[in-house]
């Protein structure tokens, strides 16, 4: 097989568009420092090729900045530490999968962060929705309100959402394959969230559409949104109510994935640190799931209405409307003075039971209400 052959075998062999696009780049980036083609690279032996990629590492960090920026006519930030983990494993996975495994690994490499992300409260996600056209505002939904990647926003179809839109459910059920990983998901939308897809939906029927399995749910016209056509209407939304930086520091930004740290924040409120991840769509979440939710692994119903209840009980941490009811916050008062009354007896050796029922009833009740009425 010829070298060319092979540049292009390696790129097709890349599954996750995302990483193709990432990867390719910083393998050309090389390429033209190195002034090679993808193919004499192959051609170098291994101790010439870690050298090479030693030195692209160092000129990233001491001079690429000052080139981008006279480039571009403007200041250009140093690359974080992750960009430059990025940029070498790009070229690992060149050469690895070209039978040339590099033996050496990235020195110097800041671990710091250079900026963080502005997680939004629920008066910025508030305004965020209210100004944002129907379509933008059901993919910002999904986001913060299901904790989807902004990617498996836009690549989302009808028949991830067809049978619970038919159930007329009040919250979403959305089963997914995700692009990252390819590893299917459950996860939910809010009934604020969807609301707004429903609108979306509707206005799409009165133009004459049909909807087949494969049809694009966050769209007008039935083409896809794209993700940087998102990201993009994102930051000039955010331009316009709190600026890329809401609270004055330079090193905090407001990103659309901001959103979905949104999610993360206040889902962890209400849910179980395994039920959070996975509804985050992080494998790790489903292999620390408890026995009672191992239905997920097959998409099983049963174990999806089962987690939906834990859902429904972080609404109240979630949507920007939504007030905890008088009834939820008894409950909660009650259930935690229990939790403390039984965990008093245990410690005095008293039988749990019989001692709670002597001493719960109108002291605890009258507290919890108090309590309840305050908040």
């Amino acid at each position: 097989m010829s070298s060319k052959d092979k540049w292009i075998r390696w790129k097709k062999r890349i599954r996750n568009p995302k990483t193709k696009g990432i990867y390719v780049d910083w393998v050309e980036r090389f390429c033209e420092y190195c002034e090679a083609s993808p193919n004499a690279t192959l051609k170098w032996d291994l101790e010439k090729t870690e050298d090479r990629m030693e030195d692209f590492l160092l000129y990233l960090q001491s001079e690429y900045h000052f080139v981008m920026s006279k480039k571009l006519g403007r200041d250009f930030d140093p690359l974080s530490g992750n960009t430059l983990k990025q940029a070498w494993n790009a070229l690992c996975r060149w050469f690895g999968d070209n039978r040339k495994h590099i033996r050496i690994k990235p020195r110097d490499i800041p671990k710091s962060r250079v900026y963080f992300d502005y997680i939004p409260n629920k008066d910025v996600l508030k305004m965020i929705l209210g100004q944002a056209k129907l379509k933008y505002k059901v993919a910002f939904s999904l986001i913060a309100y299901s904790g989807m990647r902004p990617v498996d926003v836009c690549n989302l179809r009808y028949e991830n959402i067809s049978r619970s839109l038919s159930q007329n459910d009040d919250i979403l059920s959305i089963k997914l394959k995700q692009r990252k990983t390819g590893d299917w998901y459950v996860t939910f939308l809010s009934p604020e969230g969807t609301k707004y897809l429903k609108q979306l939906l509707d206005l799409r029927r009165s133009k004459g559409e049909r909807f087949k399995a494969k049809s694009y749910v966050v769209s007008i016209t039935g083409m896809p949104l794209l993700t940087n056509t998102l990201r993009c209407y994102f930051n000039r939304l955010v331009d316009n109510i709190t600026g890329k930086h809401p609270t004055g520091e330079s090193f905090k930004r407001f990103r659309v994935y901001g959103l979905r740290k949104y999610f993360r924040k206040n889902i962890g409120r209400a849910l179980d640190e395994a039920e959070a991840e996975y509804l985050m769509g992080h494998k790790a979440g489903l292999d620390k799931m408890p026995a009672r939710y191992s239905g997920l692994a097959d998409i099983d119903e049963d174990a999806i209405s089962l987690l939906k209840e834990k859902y429904r009980s972080a609404l109240r941490y979630l949507e920007v409307d939504r007030q905890e009811s008088m009834i939820d916050a008894l409950k909660r008062e009650l259930s935690r003075h229990i939790t403390a009354k039984k965990m008093k007896d245990l410690t005095r050796g008293v039988g749990g039971g019989k001692a709670i029922k002597a001493e719960w009833d109108a002291d605890m009740i009258m507290t919890a209400l108090t309590r309840a009425l305050a908040e």
